[in-house]
Protein backbone atom coordinates (compact mmCIF):
# COMPACT_ATOMS: atom_id res chain seq x y z
CA UNK A 1 0.00 0.00 0.00
CA UNK A 2 1.51 3.29 -0.97
CA UNK A 3 0.77 6.25 1.63
CA UNK A 4 0.72 9.70 1.20
CA UNK A 5 4.01 10.45 3.29
CA UNK A 6 5.85 9.26 -0.09
CA UNK A 7 9.41 9.52 -0.69
CA UNK A 8 10.05 11.66 -4.58
CA UNK A 9 13.30 11.89 -6.22
CA UNK A 10 15.23 14.25 -6.05
CA UNK A 11 15.16 16.78 -9.03
CA UNK A 12 17.90 19.24 -9.36
CA UNK A 13 17.04 21.21 -12.81
CA UNK A 14 20.01 22.47 -14.42
CA UNK A 15 21.23 26.29 -13.93
CA UNK A 16 20.70 29.31 -17.52
CA UNK A 17 18.25 26.88 -18.84
CA UNK A 18 20.17 23.52 -19.54
CA UNK A 19 17.31 20.90 -18.62
CA UNK A 20 16.97 18.41 -16.14
CA UNK A 21 19.35 15.54 -14.49
CA UNK A 22 17.41 12.17 -14.63
CA UNK A 23 17.07 10.84 -11.02
CA UNK A 24 16.56 7.41 -9.41
CA UNK A 25 13.37 5.39 -8.38
CA UNK A 26 11.59 6.44 -5.15
CA UNK A 27 7.89 5.63 -4.15
CA UNK A 28 4.93 7.02 -5.39
CA UNK A 29 1.43 8.17 -5.13
CA UNK A 30 -1.72 6.44 -3.82
CA UNK A 31 -5.26 6.61 -4.01
CA UNK A 32 -7.77 9.42 -3.67
CA UNK A 33 -10.22 9.07 -0.31
CA UNK A 34 -12.33 11.53 1.72
CA UNK A 35 -10.43 13.90 4.18
CA UNK A 36 -9.75 13.14 7.58
CA UNK A 37 -8.89 15.73 10.29
CA UNK A 38 -5.75 17.21 8.73
CA UNK A 39 -2.28 16.49 10.69
CA UNK A 40 -3.30 13.12 11.98
CA UNK A 41 -1.72 10.00 10.79
CA UNK A 42 -3.13 8.75 7.22
CA UNK A 43 -3.11 5.41 5.95
CA UNK A 44 -3.77 5.85 2.14
CA UNK A 45 -3.94 9.22 0.29
CA UNK A 46 -3.20 11.47 -2.47
CA UNK A 47 -2.65 14.53 -0.68
CA UNK A 48 -5.59 13.40 0.49
CA UNK A 49 -5.05 11.09 3.88
CA UNK A 50 -7.83 8.95 5.54
CA UNK A 51 -9.37 5.98 4.30
CA UNK A 52 -7.88 3.04 2.05
CA UNK A 53 -8.61 2.94 -1.54
CA UNK A 54 -8.71 -0.12 -3.51
CA UNK A 55 -10.22 -2.08 -6.47
CA UNK A 56 -12.73 -3.88 -6.37
CA UNK A 57 -12.71 -7.11 -7.92
CA UNK A 58 -14.75 -10.65 -8.25
CA UNK A 59 -18.06 -11.47 -7.67
CA UNK A 60 -20.70 -8.39 -7.55
CA UNK A 61 -20.63 -6.54 -10.31
CA UNK A 62 -23.46 -7.50 -14.08
CA UNK A 63 -19.73 -7.96 -15.65
CA UNK A 64 -21.10 -5.60 -18.37
CA UNK A 65 -19.61 -2.48 -18.01
CA UNK A 66 -19.46 -1.09 -22.00
CA UNK A 67 -16.44 0.33 -22.91
CA UNK A 68 -16.24 4.31 -22.09
CA UNK A 69 -13.72 6.79 -24.23
CA UNK A 70 -15.59 8.92 -21.37
CA UNK A 71 -13.97 8.20 -18.39
CA UNK A 72 -11.71 10.77 -16.90
CA UNK A 73 -12.87 13.72 -19.53
CA UNK A 74 -13.83 17.31 -18.14
CA UNK A 75 -17.55 17.95 -18.33
CA UNK A 76 -20.34 20.86 -16.85
CA UNK A 77 -23.10 18.00 -17.13
CA UNK A 78 -23.76 14.54 -17.70
CA UNK A 79 -24.84 15.03 -21.00
CA UNK A 80 -21.25 15.36 -21.69
CA UNK A 81 -20.32 12.08 -20.17
CA UNK A 82 -21.59 9.96 -23.44
CA UNK A 83 -24.42 8.48 -20.97
CA UNK A 84 -22.24 8.37 -17.87
CA UNK A 85 -22.11 11.24 -15.31
CA UNK A 86 -20.45 14.41 -13.94
CA UNK A 87 -18.56 14.79 -10.92
CA UNK A 88 -19.21 18.56 -10.72
CA UNK A 89 -16.89 21.01 -9.32
CA UNK A 90 -19.26 21.95 -6.86
CA UNK A 91 -19.91 18.38 -6.14
CA UNK A 92 -19.23 16.36 -2.82
CA UNK A 93 -18.31 13.52 -4.58
CA UNK A 94 -17.27 10.79 -1.49
CA UNK A 95 -14.71 8.85 -3.12
CA UNK A 96 -12.07 12.26 -4.17
CA UNK A 97 -13.81 14.05 -0.97
CA UNK A 98 -14.64 17.12 -2.91
CA UNK A 99 -15.48 18.10 -6.61
CA UNK A 100 -13.22 18.05 -9.73
CA UNK A 101 -11.77 21.04 -11.01
CA UNK A 102 -13.16 21.22 -14.56
CA UNK A 103 -15.62 18.31 -13.93
CA UNK A 104 -14.87 14.27 -14.04
CA UNK A 105 -16.86 11.91 -16.07
CA UNK A 106 -17.66 8.84 -14.13
CA UNK A 107 -20.32 6.27 -13.56
CA UNK A 108 -20.88 4.34 -10.39
CA UNK A 109 -19.88 0.35 -10.35
CA UNK A 110 -19.42 -2.60 -8.25
CA UNK A 111 -16.22 -3.88 -9.81
CA UNK A 112 -13.98 -3.41 -12.17
CA UNK A 113 -15.92 -5.31 -14.93
CA UNK A 114 -18.78 -2.54 -14.58
CA UNK A 115 -15.69 -0.05 -15.78
CA UNK A 116 -14.58 -1.54 -18.77
CA UNK A 117 -10.91 -2.54 -19.66
CA UNK A 118 -10.25 1.39 -19.46
CA UNK A 119 -11.30 2.14 -16.68
CA UNK A 120 -10.71 1.22 -12.54
CA UNK A 121 -13.59 0.56 -9.98
CA UNK A 122 -12.42 3.02 -7.52
CA UNK A 123 -13.44 2.55 -3.31
CA UNK A 124 -13.19 5.25 -0.94
CA UNK A 125 -15.16 6.03 1.98
CA UNK A 126 -19.00 5.26 1.44
CA UNK A 127 -18.31 5.23 -2.31
CA UNK A 128 -17.29 3.36 -5.33
CA UNK A 129 -16.83 5.15 -8.81
CA UNK A 130 -15.55 4.49 -12.36
CA UNK A 131 -12.05 6.11 -12.94
CA UNK A 132 -9.93 6.12 -16.14
CA UNK A 133 -6.39 3.91 -16.04
CA UNK A 134 -3.37 5.85 -17.13
CA UNK A 135 0.16 4.86 -18.11
CA UNK A 136 2.90 6.80 -15.97
CA UNK A 137 5.83 8.12 -18.29
CA UNK A 138 7.95 8.43 -20.00
CA UNK A 139 10.50 10.35 -17.90
CA UNK A 140 10.22 14.29 -18.27
CA UNK A 141 12.63 15.83 -20.72
CA UNK A 142 11.72 19.05 -19.72
CA UNK A 143 9.15 21.10 -17.72
CA UNK A 144 7.19 22.23 -20.73
CA UNK A 145 6.78 18.81 -22.51
CA UNK A 146 3.77 18.68 -24.05
CA UNK A 147 0.80 16.20 -22.35
CA UNK A 148 -0.57 12.87 -24.10
CA UNK A 149 -4.23 13.53 -25.32
CA UNK A 150 -4.92 10.06 -24.96
CA UNK A 151 -3.13 10.10 -20.99
CA UNK A 152 -6.15 11.43 -18.98
CA UNK A 153 -7.09 13.73 -21.57
CA UNK A 154 -4.56 15.54 -21.73
CA UNK A 155 -5.67 17.90 -18.47
CA UNK A 156 -3.64 20.10 -17.01
CA UNK A 157 -6.01 19.60 -13.70
CA UNK A 158 -5.89 15.73 -13.79
CA UNK A 159 -2.84 13.79 -13.32
CA UNK A 160 -1.88 9.82 -13.81
CA UNK A 161 -0.66 8.09 -10.15
CA UNK A 162 -0.93 4.72 -8.63
CA UNK A 163 -3.73 4.04 -6.93
CA UNK A 164 -3.14 2.23 -3.27
CA UNK A 165 -2.72 -1.32 -5.48
CA UNK A 166 -0.56 0.51 -7.65
CA UNK A 167 -2.31 0.39 -10.73
CA UNK A 168 -2.09 3.97 -12.13
CA UNK A 169 -5.19 6.35 -12.37
CA UNK A 170 -6.04 9.69 -13.26
CA UNK A 171 -6.08 11.58 -10.20
CA UNK A 172 -8.19 15.03 -9.95
CA UNK A 173 -5.40 17.55 -9.35
CA UNK A 174 -6.32 20.88 -8.75
CA UNK A 175 -3.63 23.95 -8.53
CA UNK A 176 -5.51 27.39 -7.54
CA UNK A 177 -8.84 28.16 -5.94
CA UNK A 178 -9.36 29.66 -9.84
CA UNK A 179 -10.33 26.22 -11.04
CA UNK A 180 -12.36 25.94 -7.78
CA UNK A 181 -15.21 28.54 -9.40
CA UNK A 182 -15.69 29.85 -5.99
CA UNK A 183 -14.79 27.15 -4.33
CA UNK A 184 -11.50 26.52 -2.59
CA UNK A 185 -8.45 24.19 -3.81
CA UNK A 186 -7.87 21.44 -1.55
CA UNK A 187 -4.38 21.56 -1.74
CA UNK A 188 -4.26 18.11 0.95
CA UNK A 189 -6.67 16.65 -1.53
CA UNK A 190 -6.50 17.98 -4.88
CA UNK A 191 -10.09 18.66 -5.22
CA UNK A 192 -12.48 21.87 -4.61
CA UNK A 193 -13.44 21.88 -1.53
CA UNK A 194 -16.11 24.59 0.91
CA UNK A 195 -13.11 25.41 2.46
CA UNK A 196 -9.19 24.65 1.83
CA UNK A 197 -7.17 22.56 3.84
CA UNK A 198 -5.08 23.74 6.95
CA UNK A 199 -1.49 23.07 8.30
CA UNK A 200 1.66 24.84 7.25
CA UNK A 201 2.56 26.14 4.20
CA UNK A 202 4.70 25.29 0.99
CA UNK A 203 8.83 25.30 1.55
CA UNK A 204 7.94 24.27 4.87
CA UNK A 205 10.36 21.52 6.97
CA UNK A 206 8.00 18.76 7.80
CA UNK A 207 8.00 15.26 8.87
CA UNK A 208 6.07 12.00 7.08
CA UNK A 209 4.95 11.15 10.53
CA UNK A 210 2.20 13.30 11.18
CA UNK A 211 2.09 15.31 7.51
CA UNK A 212 0.97 18.79 9.46
CA UNK A 213 1.49 20.41 5.91
CA UNK A 214 -1.22 22.45 4.09
CA UNK A 215 -0.70 19.87 0.93
CA UNK A 216 1.18 17.17 1.49
CA UNK A 217 4.87 16.03 3.02
CA UNK A 218 7.23 15.22 -0.01
CA UNK A 219 10.31 13.25 1.29
CA UNK A 220 13.08 13.19 -1.17
CA UNK A 221 15.85 10.56 -1.87
CA UNK A 222 18.70 12.44 -0.04
CA UNK A 223 16.00 12.42 3.26
CA UNK A 224 15.11 16.53 3.12
CA UNK A 225 11.36 16.90 3.27
CA UNK A 226 9.70 20.32 2.53
CA UNK A 227 5.68 20.96 2.62
CA UNK A 228 4.80 20.80 -0.77
CA UNK A 229 1.41 19.99 -3.05
CA UNK A 230 0.83 17.69 -6.08
CA UNK A 231 0.32 19.33 -9.67
CA UNK A 232 0.52 17.41 -12.98
CA UNK A 233 4.02 17.45 -14.67
CA UNK A 234 4.81 19.00 -18.08
CA UNK A 235 1.94 20.58 -20.28
CA UNK A 236 1.39 24.89 -20.15
CA UNK A 237 3.18 26.89 -18.15
CA UNK A 238 0.88 29.24 -17.73
CA UNK A 239 -1.50 26.95 -16.27
CA UNK A 240 -2.77 26.82 -12.77
CA UNK A 241 0.09 24.47 -11.38
CA UNK A 242 1.36 24.93 -8.03
CA UNK A 243 -1.12 28.76 -7.78
CA UNK A 244 0.33 30.06 -10.76
CA UNK A 245 4.38 30.85 -11.73
CA UNK A 246 4.51 33.70 -8.93
CA UNK A 247 4.01 31.06 -6.16
CA UNK A 248 5.60 27.75 -8.13
CA UNK A 249 5.87 25.63 -10.61
CA UNK A 250 5.72 21.67 -10.80
CA UNK A 251 9.06 21.18 -10.39
CA UNK A 252 9.70 17.61 -8.94
CA UNK A 253 8.70 14.42 -10.49
CA UNK A 254 9.11 11.14 -9.02
CA UNK A 255 11.85 9.03 -10.71
CA UNK A 256 10.22 7.68 -14.35
CA UNK A 257 7.37 10.33 -14.33
CA UNK A 258 6.69 11.95 -17.22
CA UNK A 259 4.40 14.84 -18.88
CA UNK A 260 0.76 14.23 -17.30
CA UNK A 261 1.98 12.18 -14.73
CA UNK A 262 1.62 13.56 -10.86
CA UNK A 263 4.46 15.67 -9.67
CA UNK A 264 5.25 18.00 -6.81
CA UNK A 265 5.62 21.98 -6.65
CA UNK A 266 8.63 24.27 -5.50
CA UNK A 267 7.62 27.36 -4.26
CA UNK A 268 8.88 30.72 -5.98
CA UNK A 269 11.89 32.39 -3.88
CA UNK A 270 13.49 35.51 -4.59
CA UNK A 271 16.75 34.95 -2.27
CA UNK A 272 18.29 31.92 -0.74
CA UNK A 273 16.84 31.92 2.01
CA UNK A 274 13.33 31.99 1.13
CA UNK A 275 14.38 28.62 0.82
CA UNK A 276 14.61 25.72 3.42
CA UNK A 277 18.68 25.93 3.86
CA UNK A 278 20.61 23.67 4.00
CA UNK A 279 18.16 20.99 2.06
CA UNK A 280 16.90 23.32 -0.81
CA UNK A 281 18.10 26.84 -2.38
CA UNK A 282 16.75 29.05 -4.83
CA UNK A 283 17.36 27.98 -8.25
CA UNK A 284 16.52 29.86 -12.02
CA UNK A 285 14.57 27.56 -14.21
CA UNK A 286 15.01 27.92 -17.45
CA UNK A 287 11.78 28.75 -19.83
CA UNK A 288 10.20 30.41 -16.49
CA UNK A 289 12.94 32.38 -15.09
CA UNK A 290 13.04 36.22 -16.53
CA UNK A 291 11.38 39.72 -17.03
CA UNK A 292 8.28 38.50 -16.10
CA UNK A 293 8.95 36.59 -13.81
CA UNK A 294 11.50 37.39 -11.63
CA UNK A 295 11.58 34.68 -9.25
CA UNK A 296 13.62 31.03 -9.12
CA UNK A 297 12.16 28.31 -7.06
CA UNK A 298 13.31 26.04 -4.20
CA UNK A 299 15.25 22.69 -5.39
CA UNK A 300 18.36 20.97 -3.99
CA UNK A 301 21.57 22.03 -5.18
CA UNK A 302 24.89 20.06 -4.48
CA UNK A 303 27.55 20.80 -1.83
CA UNK A 304 31.34 21.80 -3.40
CA UNK A 305 34.59 21.86 -1.99
CA UNK A 306 36.13 25.43 -1.75
CA UNK A 307 36.75 26.83 -5.30
CA UNK A 308 35.94 22.99 -7.03
CA UNK A 309 34.11 23.59 -10.22
CA UNK A 310 30.33 22.91 -9.97
CA UNK A 311 28.57 21.27 -12.62
CA UNK A 312 25.76 24.23 -12.87
CA UNK A 313 26.55 27.36 -10.87
CA UNK A 314 28.84 28.83 -8.55
CA UNK A 315 30.48 27.23 -5.67
CA UNK A 316 29.13 29.70 -2.65
CA UNK A 317 30.24 29.28 0.93
CA UNK A 318 27.08 30.14 2.97
CA UNK A 319 26.94 29.40 6.72
CA UNK A 320 25.64 26.11 5.95
CA UNK A 321 28.74 24.99 4.12
CA UNK A 322 29.39 25.65 0.71
CA UNK A 323 26.99 24.42 -2.40
CA UNK A 324 27.00 25.24 -6.19
CA UNK A 325 24.03 27.69 -5.93
CA UNK A 326 22.71 30.56 -9.04
CA UNK A 327 24.46 33.75 -8.41
CA UNK A 328 21.41 35.32 -9.52
CA UNK A 329 19.53 35.24 -5.91
CA UNK A 330 21.60 36.88 -2.80
CA UNK A 331 22.17 34.37 -0.21
CA UNK A 332 20.55 37.11 2.66
CA UNK A 333 20.28 35.51 6.09
CA UNK A 334 22.05 32.31 4.75
CA UNK A 335 25.20 34.16 3.35
CA UNK A 336 28.25 33.38 6.15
Amino acid sequence: MFSDKRAVASLFFALGGFGLASVSACSGDDSPAPPPSHGTTATSSTGAGGSTSASTTGAGGDGGGAESTQLGAPCDADEDCGGDRCILTASDDPVFGGGVAGGYCTRDCATDADCGTSGKCLAAGAGKTCVARCTLGPALAGIADALDPTKCHGREDVGCAPAADGDPICTPTCGSDVECKGRACNRHLGVCTPAGATGKPDGSTCTAEPDLCLGVCAVFESEAAMCSRHCVLGGALDSKDCGGKLEGICLHPPSGRGAGDRGYCAGSCAEQDDCQNPAFWCTSVAGVTGDLVPFGYCAEAPACDGGAACPTGVCTLTKYGSFCLDAAFPLGTAGP
